[in-house]
């Protein structure tokens, strides 16, 4: 059993996550791919794009984030999810290094799909929160509270100056993990609180 209570139901059993653990409940350290019983994946994942309104990026891999200050170039993230009505964190791996004032998060208030664009793109509700930008490529953890059905909409903290992330989806490959020499994954998911 891990040390933080939870049951794992991971193939790696509790060597790994012993090895990566810090002790605390909802560490961003203990990825998806460990498989506690209260993480669920990501459903349904896309950006859109404003310089490019009328195209879905679908399930594309990695996922783009960006402001750029006075031009109509932005481009929005939205994750969906297969978890029970509970409240929670919603996780995102950083492909790569970005640059930027931080990401926010914000509750779609309607269904969509894959096939969403920036035109179709449904409403949003107001901000949950914003995550401050980290300086290397790692899991971003973003507390909502109770569950959204509709799924949650990302983009970059504005204040004036440009910003862009790369995030993995839903069918980024399983990576190596340097520590531990074991194959882990960098999918977006939900975890229960």
């Amino acid at each position: 059993m891990p040390d933080d209570g939870k049951v794992c139901i991971g193939a790696y059993g509790c060597a790994l996550c012993s090895n990566d653990s810090v002790g605390a409940p909802n560490d961003y350290r203990k990825p998806y791919a460990y498989g506690y019983a209260d993480d669920y994946p990501c459903l349904l994942n896309a950006h859109v794009d404003e310089d490019d309104a009328d195209t879905s990026t679908g399930a594309t891999d990695p996922l783009l984030l960006y402001y750029v200050n006075g031009q109509n170039w932005d481009k929005y993230i939205l994750v969906a999810f297969d978890a029970p009505a509970v409240s929670g964190y919603v996780y995102m791996h950083e492909y790569s290094p970005g640059s930027g004032l931080g990401i926010e998060i914000y509750p779609i208030s309607a269904a969509w799909t894959e096939a969403v664009t920036w035109n179709t793109m449904p409403a949003i509700g107001a901000l949950i929160t914003t995550v401050t930008t980290k300086t290397d490529a790692e899991w971003w953890m973003f507390d909502v509270g109770a569950f959204n059905a509709n799924g949650y909409l990302l983009k970059c903290k504005t204040g004036g100056s440009n910003a862009g992330y790369s995030l993995n989806g839903r069918t980024n490959d399983w990576n190596m993990d340097p520590v531990n020499g074991l194959a882990t994954i960098r999918r977006p998911f939900f975890r229960a609180a």
